[in-house]
């Protein structure tokens, strides 16, 4: 949360200090809905909440870009010294741009963060309105004397057509998962579903099939994660993506009346849904078409709470015949044409009598639309890697001279191979350049026999890296053996127009250097550099959170397994798999972030079918 002006007189704890309504909104909204937080102080840095600090006079907005971008740099400092690896975290910025834009979001989407700014472009009364909305509590008389509690399902659903405290008259039978599959809407409309769940519900002799599905579609003016929850292949509910959802991995689906109108208050609400947690559809979803009514929140994985939920609502729409075999159809989620759903108007609305019908998508190898989709993947992959490469070889770093001596210093370009793990692309190609600055020469010998001084080089602050004993040991050892192995020159690994393969293995003899590390070292050297390399069949992915976040998302791997993403590129593009490393890499970084992904801006975008709750659960580099 980014400092404000007004503050109190006297010294106090960070979290009191400043007074303006808009931090108060954004104090109450964090508290809410965030695990820890922090004050973006411009005097201060990273402030913990109950630090003492005295007042201060100090604006970012008044300070040189340079001094915003040094400030922004102390902060990520603090925030890696804080948090440790910032893969595991999802970041919300509650602050103008002048405390995000000099480097601090960039830095954090580097690390493997997911970020998210809930307020960005909302001018100052916009973002008010946004935290009033986001935090005000309007209960009802009934809210006041029964308010909403989540609702722990057991094994035995209850009967929707009975009162909830009575014994259950349903029963859940066979529940197993789903490979990804696609549902073809009776418009037409092909939806696919990354994964999902099917089980069967008993009630005596009747017996119901209900199937859940997690997907991803454009709705409330962004990418979301989508559910569908079918009853006897009739779609009844559906769900949209919070936006907590990171941290909660919850959906919320507009509650409705018997007469199918949204639900205002909890009188409004029909028997059996006061077992869910009830909320505010527009306290959960900020976006266009967001709902005033009240909502039902599940997380995405509770089967069982979705087939009760499916299963009330179904109850509400039609009765079902106690001795039939297969249930009447039944109207499908809630449109845009009756204010509910995603507000797209795509999803079946039950009232045009066509059938949907699933169909699972084959696996790799088999023949079909998912094997052309991931296809027309690739084809867009390689597109965009040639856009790249029209661009130039690029620059590694923002440093003109860091650049030169990593191109023209073979050792240079080792050093950094090594330290590229757990900070920042750019980061990592900096170092050599300051470790030799640091140092006073570029001595091999030297940097061998003097670890204490390599150690020291690269504890002095700023930090050449977030490891600094491990990654200063590997350095003396990569010098080691390039004198031992190479005589000293470190060219001599790629001087003999080596296969693709034979380099990955010598790159991989060196300390800290293993798969991921040697195949992008070799897509580099002979994309970047052009140095001579033979037999490209034998170059590899190199698969870092970026690349698995896009090769799952796009349909192109099942799961997030690295050595089944090597083996997915081998087979996609067997004359070079690693062609498909620098686009993939590019597209993580710039469009496909960890939450809220540019899909519209992507050069995927045509291609890719968004299987964006497929990354959920990518963690780590």
């Amino acid at each position: 949360m980014g400092c404000v002006k007004s503050k109190q007189p006297v010294g106090a704890r960070a979290r009191d200090l400043y007074t303006s309504a808009l931090f108060r909104g954004r104090r109450a909204y964090v508290e809410r809905t965030c695990d820890r937080w922090f004050v973006l102080s411009a005097a201060h840095g990273l402030l913990d909440p109950d630090q003492m600090i005295e007042p201060y006079d100090v604006a970012l907005k008044d300070a040189l870009p340079s001094a915003r971008s040094e400030w922004a740099a102390e902060v990520l400092r603090s925030i890696d010294e804080t948090v440790g690896d910032l893969g595991e975290h999802v970041f919300e910025v509650h602050a103008g741009s002048a405390y995000r834009d000099h480097g601090l979001v960039e830095g954090l989407r580097g690390r493997g963060a997911g970020v998210e700014i809930p307020t960005e472009g909302l001018n100052q009364g916009r973002q008010l309105a946004f935290y009033a909305r986001a935090n005000a509590v309007e209960p009802s008389s009934a809210e006041a004397a029964d308010g909403p509690g989540a609702f722990l399902l057991s094994r035995a659903v209850p009967d929707p057509t009975t009162d909830e405290r009575q014994a259950p008259g349903y029963a859940v039978d066979g529940l197993h998962a789903l490979g990804p599959f696609e549902y073809r809407w009776p418009s037409g409309t092909v939806e696919c579903f990354s994964r999902g769940w099917e089980c069967t519900v008993r009630r005596g002799t009747r017996q119901l099939r209900v199937r859940h599905g997690i997907g991803a579609r454009p709705c409330y003016g962004r990418d979301r994660v989508h559910t569908v929850t079918w009853v006897d292949g009739n779609p009844i509910v559906e769900g949209a993506e919070t936006e907590d959802y990171p941290r909660t991995r919850a959906l919320v689906s507009v509650l409705k009346r018997t007469d199918r109108k949204d639900a205002r208050n909890l009188d409004e609400v029909p028997a059996g849904y006061r077992r869910f947690e009830i909320v505010r559809h527009r306290n959960e979803i900020v976006g266009p078409n967001a709902r005033r009514g009240l909502a039902v929140k599940i997380r995405e994985d509770d089967i069982e709470a979705w087939t009760v939920y499916a299963l009330l609502r179904m109850t509400d729409r039609t009765t079902v015949s106690e001795g039939s075999t297969t249930s009447p159809r039944a109207a499908g989620p809630d449109s845009a044409a009756d204010g509910g759903g995603c507000g797209d108007g795509e999803v079946d609305d039950g009232d045009d009598g066509g059938v949907g019908s699933y169909r699972r998508w084959p696996r790799a190898g088999q023949s079909g639309p998912a094997t052309a989709s991931r296809a027309a993947v690739v084809r867009a992959l390689l597109d965009h890697g040639r856009t790249l490469a029209g661009l130039g070889s690029g620059n590694f770093t923002p440093d003109a001279d860091a650049d030169r001596f990593v191109q023209v210093d073979a050792f240079a370009f080792v050093v950094a191979v090594v330290c590229d793990e757990q900070v920042r692309f750019e980061k990592a190609w900096e170092a050599p350049l300051e470790l030799r600055r640091r140092l006073g020469h570029w001595d091999l010998a030297r940097i061998v026999s003097e670890p204490d001084r390599v150690r020291e080089a690269f504890a002095r602050r700023p930090a050449l890296h977030r490891w600094v004993n491990k990654t200063a040991e590997r350095v003396s050892a990569a010098a080691r053996r390039v004198l031992h192995d190479y005589g000293g020159d470190a060219a001599l690994i790629w001087s003999d127009t080596p296969t693709a393969a034979t380099l990955r293995r010598r790159f991989e003899a060196f300390d800290g250097i293993g798969q991921k590390k040697s195949a992008m070292a070799v897509e580099i050297l002979e994309r970047g550099l052009g140095v001579p390399v033979s037999a490209l069949d034998g170059s590899d992915v190199a698969v870092d959170i970026h690349v698995r976040r896009v090769f799952l998302r796009a349909g192109l791997a099942e799961r997030d397994d690295v050595a089944h993403m090597i083996e997915i590129a081998r087979a996609l593009h067997p004359e070079r798999p690693g062609e498909l490393d620098n686009p993939a890499w590019d597209i993580g970084r710039q469009w496909c972030h960890a939450t809220s992904p540019d899909c519209h801006r992507c050069p995927l975008e045509s291609a890719c079918p968004k299987l964006v709750d497929r990354a959920a659960g990518v963690r780590g580099a």
